[in-house]
């Protein structure tokens, strides 16, 4: 709704258009969980290792990991690659959270790699913190992909 006040154009919102834009801001303020998938990919240096930042949480948010799959060119689960001193690291910005290698796996780490949490025991990462792997000790050059699929919510800052 268009009003002057003097020389002066205002543009005021009716009361039905004001609760309309409410609304609209209040929706986007509390939407519950949301399903989160990313992906990151690269090739090892010439010692077999490769550091992947994998998910950037929001300001504000957890993120709960639920899944977690690490894969190399030409490898299936079939004819997986196995390295004896290989082993892959998971991360929260910099910090250790999870790993995978000999210390969990005898005969050495093979990949494709796959593992997955439930809602309370699932690694998370918050507020601008930022999901990381890192791949060691495998063959040079060789391609990585690492997946995850998780839920990223609100929360307190």
């Amino acid at each position: 709704m268009k009003q002057r006040l003097g020389n002066v154009s205002l543009d005021l919102l009716t009361k039905d258009e004001l609760r309309e834009e409410i609304d609209r801001a209040t929706s986007r303020l509390d939407q519950g969980p949301r399903r989160v998938r990313g992906a990151a990919s690269g090739r090892t240096d010439a010692n077999g290792n490769l550091d992947l930042d994998v998910y950037d949480v929001n300001v504000g948010g957890e993120f709960s990991l639920s899944r977690l799959v690490v894969k190399a060119d030409n490898a299936t689960a079939g004819v997986p690659i196995v390295a004896a001193a290989g082993f892959i690291n998971l991360l929260r910005s910099g910090t250790l959270i999870d790993f995978y290698g000999l210390a969990k796996v005898v005969g050495g780490l093979a990949l494709p790699l796959r593992d997955t949490w439930g809602n309370h025991d699932a690694p998370f990462v918050r507020n601008g913190e930022i999901l990381q792997v890192q791949v060691r000790g495998y063959t040079a050059n060789m391609g990585v992909t690492v997946e995850i699929m998780g839920w990223e919510d609100r929360t307190e800052i």
